[in-house]
C-alpha cells in the first residue's frame, strides 16, 4: 500500500491551456526524444514519445531513467486519463485529478502548441517559450523555472 501511495504521489508531483503568442514552423506531430528535465533543484531524465490521437491532440508517454527514485516509472497521458506504472504497480487517474501545474501536463500543453507552430504561450497559466529546429522540439522553458532540454 505504501508503494502505491508513493507511486501516485510521484505521479501527481510530475503531472500539471495554451495561448498563442509567437509562431514558427510547426514541429512534427509524432516524435520521440530523450529529455533532461530540471524542476527546481531536481533533475530527471526521461524518454518522451508523442503520437497524434484521433481527437487531434497528442498522447504522451514518459519513461523515466533518472534519478534512481523514479527510474522505470512510466506515465502515459492520453485523452482524459493518466496511467502511471512502476514495476508491478499500475494506477489510472483522470486528468482532472492531476495538479494543474504538474510538469508533465504543462509539457503536453506546450508541446501541443509547438505542433501548431506556437513558440510562446501559457500552459496552466504559466508562460513558456519553445525552441524548435528542423521540425523538432529542442527546448521548453517555463516561467516557473522548469526546463525540458531535448536531445
Amino acid at each position: 500500500m505504501k508503494k502505491k501511495i508513493a507511486l501516485i504521489s510521484a505521479a501527481l508531483l510530475l503531472a500539471g491551456c495554451s495561448a498563442k503568442s509567437e509562431t514558427a514552423e510547426p514541429i512534427e506531430e509524432e516524435f520521440s526524444c530523450e529529455a533532461v528535465i530540471t524542476s527546481g533543484e531536481r533533475e530527471y531524465t526521461a524518454r518522451i514519445e508523442r503520437v497524434q490521437s484521433d481527437e487531434g491532440e497528442g498522447a504522451y508517454s514518459f519513461v523515466f531513467t533518472e534519478p534512481e527514485t523514479v527510474a522505470g516509472m512510466s506515465v502515459s497521458l492520453a485523452g482524459d486519463s493518466c496511467t502511471v506504472s512502476l514495476g508491478e504497480i499500475t494506477e489510472t487517474l483522470e486528468r482532472s485529478e492531476l495538479p494543474v501545474h504538474g510538469m508533465l501536463l504543462m509539457f503536453s500543453r506546450a508541446a501541443d502548441g509547438a505542433v501548431n507552430g506556437e513558440t510562446e504561450g501559457k500552459a496552466a497559466g504559466i508562460g513558456y517559450t519553445a525552441e524548435t529546429e528542423d521540425g523538432a522540439l529542442k527546448r521548453l522553458e517555463f516561467a516557473d523555472g522548469t526546463v525540458f532540454e531535448m536531445k
